[in-house]
């Protein structure tokens, strides 16, 4: 017997639900996974493309980065050898000027030494003087005692100019 017309009509709807329902199955069981699977790949295959150019623009990057962090580097080394100059340059100053005050202190003392050397040097040839000239004087004038007090004063007035 050969198939109706209403026989093959139900057959082929049966098979469409049979269809529908594989592929809802299909869909839900295993499609889903499969799907997200392709998407993954598909993502992965282009980070993979994208790779070699990220890269490229990291290291280019940190070429940029090194770059600058030698030139910061160059310049805190200049700042610090100028600083080392200046505070060198101070210390110079302040060992000159502390030589300098010692120097004049020492030339200081040096005039009051030779101030009171030469006080005293006068002093000594004043008493030397007075001295030689009482004795001249005594025996030239040894009967006149105060003529001789006179001639003395005016003796010394003239050799020392006091």
């Amino acid at each position: 017997m050969e198939p109706t017309s209403n026989q093959i009509l139900i057959n082929v709807l049966i098979q469409v639900v049979n269809l529908v329902i594989f592929f809802l199955l299909f869909r839900y069981l295993i499609g889903n996974k499969i799907t997200q699977a392709i998407q993954d790949r598909r993502a992965m295959m282009k980070k993979l493309k994208n790779a070699d150019s990220e890269y490229q623009h990291i290291i280019a990057d940190a070429n940029k980065e090194s770059h600058k962090i030698v030139a910061e580097a160059g310049e805190h080394k200049r700042r610090l050898i100028e600083e080392a100059a200046q505070l060198a340059d101070k210390k110079g100053t302040d060992i000159v000027a502390s030589a300098e005050k010692k120097a004049q202190d020492i030339i200081s003392q040096a005039d009051m030494d030779t101030k009171k050397r030469s006080s005293e040097l006068e002093e000594s040839f004043t008493r030397g003087v007075k001295q030689t000239t009482e004795i001249v004087v005594e025996k030239l004038f040894s009967h006149k005692k105060e003529l001789s007090g006179e001639y003395i004063d005016t003796l010394i007035h003239d050799i020392t100019g006091k």
